[in-house]
């Protein structure tokens, strides 16, 4: 990682960077306390190892309907390096954010990067 880089919380972020740039991981099924904060340090550590330039947020964000895992970003680039390792997909509503699912493949693959496996190449093989 970039030493300029730096993590923040969610609203720590959006009141420093209110346009950041969204990519966000929907969970489509109920997963517990722990795995939600297992996978969100595995997203964590894969930006780390993406090497962002930029000040960057990770955090969880539930509704009635929906738990998902968002990652904000500074820079545009830094979040198009997660959207394309994730293969995140543009919102339907046009507003510049990506939305990807992560089901159990995806779990897999995060667990994998998150213990030095996760390098672009490894995940386009499994996609």
């Amino acid at each position: 990682m970039d030493p300029a880089a730096q993590h923040l919380d969610l609203v720590t972020f959006t009141d420093a960077h209110p346009g950041g740039h969204l990519v966000a991981g929907l969970l489509p099924d109920e997963v517990s306390g722990a795995e939600l904060s297992a996978l969100r340090r595995h997203i964590r550590r894969l930006i780390e190892s993406l090497n962002v330039r930029g000040t960057y947020a990770t955090g969880l964000v539930r509704t009635a309907e929906t738990t998902e895992i968002h990652c904000l970003f500074e820079k545009a680039e830094d979040a198009g390096q997660l959207a394309a390792w994730v293969n995140a997909q543009p919102a339907r509503d046009g507003a510049g954010e990506r939305r990807f699912v992560i089901d159990e493949a995806m779990r897999d693959a995060l667990r994998e990067a998150a213990t030095g496996g996760g390098n672009r190449a490894s995940r386009k093989k499994r996609a």
